[in-house]
C-alpha cells in the first residue's frame, strides 16, 4: 500500500473516531472513562500477577 494512501486511511479513521466521540453525551463519555479506568486497573493487576509468578520478567 502506498504511504500516502496509508496516511489518508489513518487520517480518515481518526476523524471518524473524533466524530463518534463528539456524538456521545457527557454521561456516555463518563461511563466510557470509568470503564477505561477499570480496564487499566485490571491490566495492571494482571501484569503484577504475571511478574510475581515469573520473577525473571
Amino acid at each position: 500500500m502506498p504511504e500516502a494512501q496509508r496516511e489518508r486511511g489513518f487520517a480518515l479513521h481518526e476523524e471518524q473516531q473524533r466524530r463518534a466521540w463528539l456524538a456521545l453525551s457527557y454521561r456516555e463519555r463518563l461511563i466510557w472513562l470509568e470503564e477505561a479506568k477499570r480496564f487499566a486497573a485490571r491490566a495492571l493487576a494482571a501484569a503484577a500477577r504475571r511478574k510475581q509468578s515469573d520473577p525473571s520478567r
